[in-house]
């Protein structure tokens, strides 16, 4: 995948396409809290989501990057409880 594609992926521009990024992040963070990082599936995220599996992977490669906006954003520190 070329990088262009990967700067798209990551940065959504218009509110809509935020929103549901920050919606697949909030309910990752929940869901990861609830049940680990290790037994929630990008398949759940989705479905917990209300939305696709192919709307999840607009924003997010996998679930290891979902992890890492997660942990590594300063604006969302804290949401994630790893088990």
């Amino acid at each position: 995948m070329s990088s262009h594609a990967d700067q798209q992926r990551k940065r959504p521009q218009q509110d809509r396409a935020k929103e549901t990024k920050a919606r697949i992040l909030e309910v990752a963070a929940q869901l990861f809290g609830d049940r680990g990082i290790g037994n929630t599936s990008t398949n759940r995220i989705a479905a917990e989501a209300g939305m696709s599996i192919g709307t999840l992977y607009r924003y997010f490669t996998d679930r290891e990057e979902i992890v890492k906006e997660l942990t590594d954003s300063s604006g969302r520190r804290g949401r994630l409880r790893r088990r």
